[in-house]
Parts: C-alpha cells; sequence; structure tokens
C-alpha cells in the first residue's frame, strides 16, 4: 500500500469474495489497519462505485474514500473521498482512492488527506 507517496507493506488478514463483493483486510507495524471493498458487475469486472477504502492509522486517525454505491450501502450521505480507479486481474487486486480524514460514522471531516493506492493478492477474487 501506498500512503501519500510512502510504501506501507502490510499483512493481509483476511481476503475473500462474497457474491458480487471482494473484500481485503490487512495489518501493519504501529497498528496501522486497512479495509477494502471492490464491487463487481455481473461479468466480475471491478466497478469504482461500489467500492472503497479505509485506513485506520491509530485509535483515532482514519482515512477514506467510497464511490456513491458503496457510501449509499452504509447508510447514505454524500461519499467521502473519490474512488480513482479500481481493477480485479485474477488474484490480483488494486485500488486508487483520494482520501478524506474520517469523523465519527466514517463521514468525511471535510478535509483532504491525500492519494491511497492498494495493490493486493487475493486468491478468492
Amino acid at each position: 500500500m501506498w500512503l501519500r507517496g510512502e510504501r506501507r507493506v502490510l499483512r493481509l488478514d483476511s481476503c475473500g469474495r462474497d457474491g458480487r463483493t471482494v473484500f481485503l483486510v490487512g495489518r501493519g507495524s504501529g497498528g496501522v489497519v486497512l479495509q477494502a471493498v471492490v464491487g463487481l458487475d455481473s461479468r466480475r469486472r471491478a466497478v469504482p462505485a461500489s467500492s472503497g477504502v479505509t485506513v485506520d492509522l491509530g485509535a483515532r486517525t482514519q482515512f477514506g474514500a467510497f464511490g456513491p454505491e458503496s457510501q449509499s450501502r452504509k447508510g447514505g450521505g454524500p461519499p467521502p473521498g473519490r474512488v480513482e480507479s479500481v481493477s480485479l486481474d485474477g488474484a490480483r487486486v488494486r485500488i486508487d482512492v483520494t482520501a478524506d480524514r474520517l469523523g465519527a460514522r466514517q463521514v468525511s471531516t471535510g478535509d483532504r488527506y491525500g492519494e491511497i493506492s492498494v495493490d493486493a493478492r487475493c486468491a478468492a477474487g
């Protein structure tokens, strides 16, 4: 994963496919936690509007971005950040977002964090 140009290596704790969704959960040093979801269409192509990422850098510091459909499934409101691109190529899952700082219930605080890029391998994709 890349956070604002800084490379972070995470251990992928869990990944899988649940219907039309591929999910990832990873952990790294210093308490970093990554959660990502990639929505799929009927042809198993990644859909940015149905995708999202959160990164926790500690108990009170969370950043993320969600597409409008993904945000709607979480309860609505304007989606934080922007999902720039997503792709699923065999076991490779890639997600690029421009993230916002998140507050309570993963609502944007209005502060832009920057770019987050995820490149993971998940055999369930």
